[in-house]
């Protein structure tokens, strides 16, 4: 039967046949399954990527309508506010079903992105309430809880937005990643099926060999130009045959895997136009620098402030931008001061106050690594404030001068009443001018505490002209004041060097150590002691005054600098005292941009102590 050339022919066709029959038939359904797992997986990955940037785009209008709510759309605020919660709610549901249902193994990272984001979102949704509710009863306090509550949430809720985006790009390529590794082995398979079935008959199958080897070869070509990044490779595809639905499927998922990046950069390109968006809307002035400190972006309010145009700024340093020195110092010591610097400029040719705020731009380079790509600058228009505060100061200094006038006529009848210059007086009616010249003291004591507020304030850009000799000034004032300290059995006691001259008004010195003493004078118990130590060194000069009097609760000590505090009841008080003394210390210390420094216990006494910069001009001797 086997005999002829013809039978054995067939017989080798038949199994040749017999081989290719199998051959198709695996790579149909290898092919089919793999495509229909890769479509699933594709599929998965694309609704988790959409409900994520849907959380992202609902968060933003979130923080837009809680902006709205401090600002001048309260209304359009508050309808965004009721109705973005719950689509961001919906999308995490539909996000956890759809991660819940991919193998762990695909993405390690992806349950727990998902798990921070939904806590960080719970935690945000937590704090609306709150939010709502200080917009109602006091703005003011609900912008504070905004600044320091609810944009720190937002920020990290954003961060695990963005990080859980990219847990689920990590996936997208691992399912690619999977499905190229899949595809390669059912190709080797096919090949090396093939390579029997050519082996088994050598003669007959040269030209079946050809025809079946070429497109398979094709294939294999198209499948290196994918790993290679070249999405743009595609098969001829040739009858209805399985290599023909192979070569289909093989386009439609290269089509995928194109249309799949390009949707990923439209996104970027989206947000980055997003992202330029709110920041040319700002009213402020904004500077966004890159990683190497240049220029990338200014909007309109920060062209009118350098009265420059931005494609002219792009690529600036802030050095260029900013020639004051004064600026540049503020930029540079904006992230270590407690207060704001008060800067000004002048804007269209109007004088205009601002202060700077530096934010960083970090991205994450690791789980737990992250590095600065860019720096954005703010400059907060203050200049409403600045003319409301210089008004009030100006309405102060007007009162207190008229105030002045009547207050020295009541006090002169009085010295002649007490006196006994126009008559005498009885008993009661000496203790009723008596007491009447003690309040027109304490009035005339607080319109002189007010008065020196203002002056402060008013002059605080005043150069400082005059040379004083602070060790003969405190020695007077000491000398002037020994007599209080004495009536009261309190020792004051001093240490001073021969000399120390330094550039500051005699008064203003006067006045820190005058108030300074006066404080420890009230809260010193009979039989107490007062020190005053002044030194220096090259660099810097030190007045410290300490006391052993009744000392400052550890909670107290942050307030009383603050104008108008007294901690103590009223009957401790000094004649007149209405809180201004330390203020005043404080305000005089930072206008010659000292420091001041005050430790305190209870039942054991105070320590205030001053420090200042020796001017360059300023002569000192031991």
């Amino acid at each position: 039967m086997f005999l002829t050339l013809r039978s054995k022919i067939l017989v080798g066709y038949l199994l040749i046949v017999l081989l290719l029959a199998g051959l198709g038939v695996y790579a149909v359904m290898s092919f089919r399954s793999f495509t229909t797992l890769s479509n699933k997986a594709f599929e998965q990955v694309s609704q988790a990527d959409r409900s994520n940037l849907a959380i992202y785009e609902s968060l933003i209008r979130l923080n837009e309508a809680e902006v709205d709510l401090l600002g001048s759309s309260p209304v359009k605020g508050m309808e965004m506010l009721s109705s973005e919660p719950a689509k961001v709610s919906s999308e995490l549901t539909t996000a956890e079903k759809i991660i819940s249902s991919i193998p762990s193994d695909l993405s390690p990272g992806l349950a727990a992105a998902f798990t921070k984001e939904e806590i960080l979102w719970h935690q945000y949704q937590a704090q609306l309430p709150e939010f709502l509710r200080r917009i109602k009863d006091d703005p003011i306090e609900a912008g504070k809880f905004y600044d320091g509550v609810l944009i720190p949430t937002y920020g990290n809720l954003t961060t695990a937005n963005r990080n859980l985006a990219t847990a689920i790009s990590k996936l997208f390529e691992r399912t690619r990643q999977l499905a190229s590794e899949e595809s390669a082995d059912a190709v080797s398979t096919v090949i090396l099926i093939t390579v029997l079935s050519l082996l088994i008959g050598i003669g007959a199958s040269i030209l079946i060999g050809r025809q079946t080897t070429k497109p398979l070869e094709q294939i294999r070509a198209s499948l290196k130009k994918l790993q290679a990044g070249d999405l743009s490779a595609r098969l001829q595809v040739e009858g209805v045959d399985e290599l023909g639905a192979v070569s289909f499927e093989f386009n439609r998922m290269a089509e995928r895997l194109e249309g799949y990046e390009k949707l990923n950069i439209d996104r970027l390109v989206a947000e980055k136009s997003k992202s330029e968006a709110v920041i040319l809307s700002f009213t402020d002035p904004l500077f966004l620098f890159d990683a190497g400190n240049k220029l990338l972006l200014a909007n309109r309010s920060a062209e009118e402030l350098l009265s420059r145009k931005e494609a002219e700024m792009i690529g600036d340093s802030v050095e260029s931008l900013f020639l004051d020195k004064s600026v540049l110092e503020a930029i540079r010591l904006e992230s270590e001061r407690k207060q704001p610097q008060v800067l000004e400029f002048i804007v269209n040719k109007k004088r205009k106050f601002y202060t700077i705020s530096k934010i960083e731009i970090v991205a994450p380079t690791s789980e737990q690594g992250s590095t600065v790509v860019g720096t954005l600058l703010h400059f907060a228009d203050i200049t409403h404030f600045e003319e409301l505060d210089r008004l009030k100061n100006d309405f102060l200094a007007k009162v207190s001068h008229e105030f002045r006038t009547p207050l020295t006529s009541i006090r002169m009848a009085l010295d002649l009443l007490a006196d006994a210059k126009i008559g005498s007086l009885n008993t009661e009616q000496r203790e009723l001018v008596l007491t009447s010249k003690m309040d027109s003291d304490r009035l005339t004591k607080l319109i002189r505490d007010l008065l020196t507020v203002t002056r402060i304030e008013q002059h605080r850009t005043d150069g400082v002209t005059e040379t004083i000799d602070a060790v003969a000034v405190a020695t007077s004032l000491l000398a002037s004041m020994q007599r209080q300290f004495t009536e009261k059995n309190i020792l004051l006691s001093s240490i001073l060097p021969n000399v120390l001259q330094t550039r500051m008004k005699q008064e203003h010195f006067e006045s820190i150590l005058q108030n300074l003493l006066s404080n420890a004078l009230v809260h010193t118990p009979s039989g107490g002691r007062v020190r005053v130590d002044l030194t220096s060194n090259d660099s810097k000069w030190q007045l410290q005054v300490s006391d052993t009097g009744v000392g400052i609760a550890e909670a107290d000590l942050s307030r009383i600098f603050e104008r108008f505090v007294q901690l103590k009841p009223t009957d401790a008080a000094t004649p007149g005292s209405i809180g201004l003394g330390l203020a005043i210390v404080k305000e005089l210390v930072e206008l010659y941009r000292g420091s001041i420094n005050v430790t305190s216990k209870v039942g054991e006494g105070t320590t205030f102590t001053l420090q200042f910069l020796i001017q360059s001009d300023t002569h000192r001797a031991a």
